[in-house]
């Protein structure tokens, strides 16, 4: 997976991108597909922001963390919410094809309708 950082009014040290990389490539274990991740980093008045969209096969998944005091909170908020959404994604595809298998059983339990 491709993963780039932007800086809006701040800069990205080497200890900003080692802790997105390393909080990011946790998140392949839930999407194992994933092609592209982009993180901004923002610095507006007295807010950190960082916004990750996630980029997959047919998936687009979008977090944004906040923090006043630190950087790495905002990060570590923006990576929970993309995980929850991932794991969310991932329930609906097994449930999805479960629910079929529970239909099609139920519809041979009852036999053919005269």
């Amino acid at each position: 997976m491709e993963i780039r950082i932007t800086g809006k009014k701040t800069e990205v040290t080497e200890a900003i991108k080692e802790w997105v990389f390393r909080k990011v490539s946790k998140l392949e274990h839930y999407a194992p597909r994933l092609v592209e991740s982009h993180v901004i980093i923002k610095r507006e008045k007295y807010l950190y922001i960082a916004e990750l969209t996630l980029l997959g096969s047919h998936l687009h998944v979008y977090g944004e963390g906040k923090d006043k005091e630190n950087l790495y909170t905002a990060i570590d908020t923006a990576c929970r919410k993309v995980a929850t959404q991932l794991r969310k994604y991932r329930e609906r595809i097994r449930d999805h094809h479960s629910a079929k298998e529970t239909r099609h059983l139920a519809q041979r339990l009852r036999g053919p309708v005269s």
